[in-house]
């Protein structure tokens, strides 16, 4: 048996004398969950925690009860040492096995004895390791400020290591070795202890990221994403599938802040490594391949969308590297500038197009309900902003007339009683499109350019089924039980429920009737709709969603009465 340097050769005929019982607590607990009695998931953490605990009290009555903090090179600090690796094992068993309380108190005892010598280089992973158990624990109380304080002291400790063990060039110090916390003595060569150790900071870089989030702190969090992404690729230590997830999800922070171009680079490394992933279930496959394909989907709606009199968002420089290569070629060819043509516009939706159709392919509404309706909303809103681009109010009728047609093929397959704000939300659209398509029509004709009968019918028609679907939103609202419509409204619902009620009221008055009755009654219909609205919001002072309708609301109210009544007499004189 060969000695290890600095230990005594007793001491480390004793650790040896250990090592196969803790060899045997660290099998047991990282045995997998379905591997335990159902009635008993937690058997081989319990199995492991009394092994781990025999060895700490053979290691206690060692040091005959004079346990003390690590300071030197000593038989008594290298034994405390030792106490220290079980405590921290310990912890993590006590935490997986869902007794944070109990974990804590050894992750405590751990770090108490280890911080004296935490660029040791036999401690240096196993207190980085402490550290991030203990920010693990605070995050999943949601006190994220003190996860962050623990997580950016392992941090610390990983950096401080490194450029006292490193040379410029990154290479490693072979002869200073950071010992695995799961060996007693060394066994592992340099290269495998230096493995460990940086798969220690990925952790930790990783847990980091999700702190900053948590802090509302979006800059920070995709820097350390980014570390992580990087750094696990580089390492091959990674789930394809779930690294491409996670690509993916940083594109959306990157289109948030108008960088399409870094953007464009997570989403063709995302898909690179999600179409290479190999010895997964297909449908696991699929799943992941399809969310990085509503992440493309995202960036095209993103970057084809601009608020009417905005300026396009500045460009910003890409700075995003994983060491991913991709496609130099596939890059140039994806727009990553916001739209000013329809050529440019149109460029954009067709990238988002293909990628619908490609996540359709596996997310059927036969099984996949929730993500179906969500990629079919994106790709309405797609046609939707392609719609802006063009002037001509045929086309543009067409564009819609698209998004209706997808829209109206779901919503009857939905059961409100289960999907009931995906419905109203597909009801809401579908009247506000038909109501678009209505005004377009309209507005090609003029007084002196009056409509024929059939244009007459197909305005009328798109009004009326624009009410249709306002009402059938509306309707929705009722109660359940007593089918009675509320007098207080969610303030979920509240503005949509008013917008639609003020709009209806719109399109009755914007109907094209020569019958003076059914004008009359039409625009009955349209004062009660805006008097309702003024009522409403009279008996709720407290609705602020409706104040830049309501005036105009109250306006009209005053005002048609007297606009029917002459309208009624022009219409009697034309007839006569």
């Amino acid at each position: 048996m060969a000695g290890v340097r600095g230990v005594p050769d007793d001491l480390v005929t004793w650790l040896e004398e250990l090592k196969p019982r803790f060899k045997e607590a660290l099998e047991e607990q990282g045995k997998p969950m379905d591997e335990n009695p159902e009635k008993q998931p937690f058997k081989s953490k319990y199995a492991a925690r009394e092994i781990f605990k025999e060895v700490l009290q053979s290691c206690e009555r060692k040091l005959d009860g004079t346990e003390e903090a690590i300071t030197d090179d000593s038989v008594f600090s290298f034994i405390s040492g030792t106490i220290a690796i079980l405590a921290y094992h310990l912890g993590v068993n006590f935490v997986e096995s869902e007794e944070i309380a109990e974990g804590e108190q050894y992750f405590e005892r751990a770090r108490k004895l280890l911080e004296p010598v935490k660029l040791h280089p036999r401690y240096t992973n196993a207190f980085t390791r402490v550290l991030s158990q203990e920010g693990i624990v605070w995050s999943n109380r949601n006190d994220h400020q003190k996860a962050l304080d623990k997580l950016t002291g392992a941090e610390a400790a990983y950096t401080s290591f490194s450029k006292r063990h490193r040379a410029p060039d990154g290479e490693e110090d072979e002869a200073v070795v950071p010992w695995r916390p799961s060996e007693l003595i060394p066994s592992s060569g340099s290269e495998e202890c230096w493995k460990d150790f940086e798969q220690t900071q990925t952790h930790t870089l990783y847990y980091l990221a999700q702190c900053y989030g948590h802090l509302q702190q979006p800059q920070k969090s995709a820097e350390y994403i980014q570390l992580t992404l990087r750094r696990q690729f580089v390492t091959k230590e990674y789930n394809p599938l779930e690294w491409a997830v996670h690509c993916g999800a940083l594109s959306q922070y990157y289109v948030g802040q108008c960088d399409y171009a870094s953007a464009v680079h997570c989403l063709l490394c995302a898909s690179k490594v999600a179409q290479e992933a190999k010895d997964t279930e297909e449908e696991e496959k699929l799943d992941k391949v399809s969310h990085v394909d509503r992440c493309w989907v995202k960036y095209a709606l993103n970057v084809i969308t601009l608020p009417d009199g905005s300026d396009p968002p500045p460009a910003v420089a890409s700075g995003v590297d994983f060491g991913c290569p991709v496609d130099e070629e596939a890059r140039a060819a994806i727009p990553t500038t916001t739209p000013t043509t329809f050529d440019e516009a149109k460029a954009i939706f067709q990238l988002g197009q293909a990628r619908i159709r490609a996540a359709l392919k596996h997310l059927t509404l036969d099984g996949h309900v929730t993500d179906h309706i969500e990629i079919t909303q994106d790709h309405s809103r797609l046609y939707q902003h392609l719609a802006r681009f063009v002037s001509d109010p045929d086309t543009k009728c067409k564009l819609h007339k698209r998004r209706l047609d997808m829209l109206l093929a779901v919503v009857g397959e939905l059961n409100p009683q289960y999907f009931l704000a995906m419905t109203r939300q597909l009801q809401f659209e579908i009247a506000e499109i038909s109501h678009e398509m209505m005004s377009l029509k309209r507005s090609k004709y003029t007084n002196e350019n009056p409509p024929d009968a059939a244009a007459v019918a197909k305005i009328n028609k798109l009004g009326l089924q624009s009410i249709k679907w306002f009402t059938a939103f509306q309707e929705s609202c009722r109660d359940t039980v007593t089918k009675e419509m509320p007098k207080d409204l969610d303030e979920l619902v509240e503005r949509p429920f008013l917008v639609a009620k003020f709009t209806s009221a719109r399109i009755y008055s914007q109907l094209l009737v020569g019958n003076p009755k059914i004008y009359a009654e039409n625009m009955e219909k349209c004062q009660e709709g805006y008097a309702w609205c003024v009522k409403y919001v009279d008996d709720h002072p407290e609705c602020k969603c409706f104040k830049d309708e309501y005036p105009l609301c109250q306006d009209l109210v005053k005002m048609l009465p007297e606009k029917v009544r002459r309208e009624m007499q022009a219409m009697q004189q034309n007839i006569m």
